[in-house]
């Protein structure tokens, strides 16, 4: 693991400025159904609390994280024995509050494996990855004690098809767990969103698939405090269109309601989560309909799945919306990943945003962080002290083109870094909106 310090940013949004919490912003309660926001290009002057890339001799990437104990937390992702190798294989790792390795374990494989997400367990954690080979993709859970150690794990291969897990989330009791699957036909392009639910010791319990598109998937599943589970992501409608989609069933995968969100030529939902009042927040990002740069997206709905609020970021990168926190006083934290593309200057570069937005969906802070040549973040979840913890990878080694013109590959080291936690906020709009 290299440390080293990192800065953080803050940059102007249209009217926007340092004074982003003041009274007059505080108190205006009214709701804008939608607005459109374009970023100015960041600045990166602010320090974050604690920085750290995680890089050996290949490549590596932070897909998630847990927290440990201690003040530790439990990283996973994906890693290269060195830069000529092309197959990703899995390792979790546990990291102080510091962002230093105290213990690492990496897994060694014939195929491309990788580890996606991760859950915190009462007695360890549960981790969901996937799996490349020739014959048809699969999928598989697997658990892990508190010292790193796997105990067991359960692959999923189906015959005449290609799965990719996306998500999962614990069914109430903890003993089994509902997994997001996009399952392809071979010799189809077309996915379709399935639900599996399985045991801990492996046993399928249950499998749906759902299909009002011609094209599904569910990028993110989360179990809510009423018992069922919300699902989000993207749906193809009849004019070949994506749209956002939310859904909503129980805990035997039984339909209680969905719903499409046409934006922009496509859209699509990464994240949502169910706030105590049933609202619902999502991120998600939009390809612009006249335009080919893609902005971010950020939704409140109300129970129902009816809009309340939309908020579309755009800026000379484009942005999607890749995570986000939801706290319990209505606040929300979106994690904006902004990627160059043909309109970025020489001197841009890839980097994260945080937006704090309120309950109504103003704008309080702009906060944006890079390192490297360019950086990218997968994931944005509450640290053990109130901090926000991100994690994705750095870019190290700038490509080089040979004399065909032909670019070497784009070299990542993990990273992850903590933002400083947000000001005590008591909500001025409350029980008037």
């Amino acid at each position: 693991m290299k440390i080293k310090a990192s800065i953080a940013v803050f940059s102007l949004f249209l009217s926007f400025s340092s004074g982003a919490f003041a009274p007059a912003q505080a108190q205006d309660c009214s709701v804008l159904p939608e607005t459109l926001v374009t970023l100015k290009p960041p600045l990166f002057n602010t320090p974050s609390v604690w920085n750290g890339f995680y890089g050996q001799d290949g490549m590596e990437q932070i897909s998630d994280f847990a927290l440990g104990e201690d003040g530790t937390f439990i990283v996973v992702g994906s890693y290269t024995k060195d830069k000529s190798d092309d197959m990703y294989k899995p390792f979790i790792a546990k990291i102080d509050a510091r962002g230093r390795a105290l213990w690492e374990k990496r897994q060694d494989s014939n195929k491309d494996k990788t580890i996606d997400v991760i859950l915190k367990r009462e007695d360890g954690y549960a981790v969901l990855g996937n799996i490349r080979r020739k014959s048809g993709n699969g999928f598989y859970m697997a658990f892990y004690n508190e010292s790193g150690q796997r105990l067991r794990e359960y692959p999923v291969f189906e015959k005449g098809a290609s799965l990719k897990s996306l998500s999962f989330a614990p069914s109430k009791t903890g003993k089994s767990y509902v997994i997001s699957v996009a399952r392809t036909q071979l010799g189809r392009e077309d996915a379709k969103a399935v639900l599996y639910k399985i045991t801990t010791d492996g046993r399928k319990l249950w499998k749906r698939q759902y299909s009002p598109g011609s094209a599904t998937q569910f990028n993110h599943v989360e179990l809510a405090g009423d018992g069922h589970y919300t699902l989000a992501g993207s749906v193809e409608q009849t004019n070949g269109q994506m749209a956002g989609w939310i859904t909503r069933v129980d805990d035997k995968g039984a339909l209680i309601w969905q719903k499409p969100y046409l934006r922009g030529r496509n859209a699509s939902i990464n994240q949502a989560f169910t706030q105590k009042n049933g609202s619902i927040v999502t991120a998600g990002y939009v390809k612009g309909a006249d335009v080919d740069n893609i902005g971010a997206w950020v939704m409140k709905t109300a129970p129902d799945g009816t809009v309340i609020w939309q908020r579309f970021y755009q800026g000379r990168t484009d942005y999607r919306a890749a995570s986000l926190i939801s706290y319990e006083d209505g606040r929300i934290q979106a994690l904006l990943d902004g990627v160059k593309n043909d309109d970025s200057k020489d001197w841009d570069r890839n980097h994260v945003s945080i937006l704090s937005l309120s309950p109504r969906g103003r704008l309080f802070d702009v906060e944006n962080f890079s390192d490297g040549l360019g950086a990218q973040g997968s994931k944005i979840k509450s640290g053990h002290y109130g901090e926000r913890v991100v994690v994705g990878r750095v870019q190290n080694i700038k490509p080089q083109e040979d004399e065909e013109g032909v670019s070497s590959p784009e070299y990542f080291d993990g990273w992850i870094f903590a933002a400083t936690g947000l000001d005590p906020y008591e909500d001025p709009c409350e029980g008037r909106y």
